[in-house]
């Protein structure tokens, strides 16, 4: 599924934060793509590409969400 997809989905809102996302680079609220399942929880550690482990997500909670599970 591609970005534009995730946020149109989504109504521009950040899946954690629901923040107003937008597609400025080097903006914090940019929207990006985020795995739910992250490649280091996952089977051989490989991302998981299926369309119910993506969301869309703004730069920052992407970028900090580490290790936590957030669901």
């Amino acid at each position: 599924m591609k970005l534009f997809n995730l946020v149109e989905k989504q109504s521009n809102k950040c899946y954690y934060c629901k923040c107003e996302m937008s597609d400025v680079k080097g903006s914090l609220n940019r929207a990006t793509v985020e795995h739910l399942i992250d490649k280091w929880s996952s089977p051989k550690h490989r991302k998981i590409e299926k369309s119910e482990n993506l969301v869309a997500a703004c730069f920052n909670c992407n970028n900090t969400r580490g290790y936590r599970d957030w669901e």
